[in-house]
């Protein structure tokens, strides 16, 4: 590889963890809110919830983007984009007129996941 393909696979990384990063910050900036999101979702220990959603967005992003075990990250960051598509973009449980916009962010992740693999490919093939 190249010192290109280098920068080309950490631009990606950059570019498909960043919604995580913005999350993190403001999941962190605003814990109350996102203790109470937490709770809303009907998680218990919602405040250990939080804390952890925030290490796991922003040390899965890292790994990730840094190059140091992204395997690793990758894993972190998919499970946790699973299991949040499932509790909080559940459009399958909406009402009718809400059920489209709850898919788009449930295949906003969808995508997301996508490009998490295809940066651990990347990854791979360096």
């Amino acid at each position: 590889m190249t010192t290109v393909d280098d920068a080309l696979i950490t631009v990606a990384a950059v570019l498909v963890t960043a919604p995580y990063w913005i999350s993190a910050g403001l999941k962190m900036w605003w814990f109350r809110a996102t203790v109470a999101e937490m709770q809303g979702l009907g998680l218990e220990h919602a405040r250990a919830v939080a804390g952890a959603t925030i290490a796991t967005q922003a040390f899965g992003s890292a790994l990730l983007v840094l190059g140091v075990l992204p395997l690793v990250g990758l894993l972190a960051l998919s499970v946790f984009t699973i299991a949040a598509s499932s509790l909080g973009h559940a459009f399958w449980r909406l009402p009718a007129g809400e059920r489209l916009m709850g898919a788009n962010g449930f295949l906003a992740n969808v995508g997301l996941l996508g490009g998490l693999l295809s940066v651990a490919l990347l990854h791979r093939l360096s």
